[in-house]
């Protein structure tokens, strides 16, 4: 049973990681890599090479955990610091994918947060929780 099924006020010992992936543009010459999943135990895989969208095109995201989809959870897109910050929020569908309108120029953050009941090398674990986040500038 996962955290979302409605066991969030239950307390316990949790063990988390975290799986992050920047993506960086250099040049002009734009290849598919950043569309290949790595094989992360959560992460988030662009759909789109962000350095290609032009503004107000969207952005999809594709969540993997343990290489596949990970339906209906919150993924949150950030770009900005304070009061100049913007934020979207959206849910993944039943393959994973949620999709953002990148509406500002700079630096996004895109990340996600699994959490689920402990499944080994429990004794003195109740939880795992996973922390992805993709980072790229456009």
């Amino acid at each position: 049973t996962d955290i979302q099924a409605g066991r969030a006020k239950v307390s316990g010992r949790e063990r988390y990681s975290r799986n992050l992936k920047t993506i960086l543009q250099v040049g002009e010459v734009v290849d598919d890599l950043p569309l290949t999943p790595l094989g992360q135990t959560l992460e988030l895989v662009p759909q789109q090479h962000p350095a290609t969208l032009l503004p107000q095109e969207p952005l999809t995201v594709q969540a993997l955990f343990e290489g596949k989809a990970l339906p209906n959870r919150q993924i949150v897109a950030v770009q900005g610091q304070g009061k100049q910050q913007t934020r979207q929020v959206a849910r993944t569908d039943a393959l994973g994918k949620a999709t953002f309108r990148l509406d500002r120029s700079g630096p996004w953050v895109i990340r996600l947060v699994h959490m689920r009941s402990c499944q080994q090398d429990c004794q003195k674990i109740d939880w795992e929780s996973y922390w992805t986040a993709l980072s790229f500038s456009r």
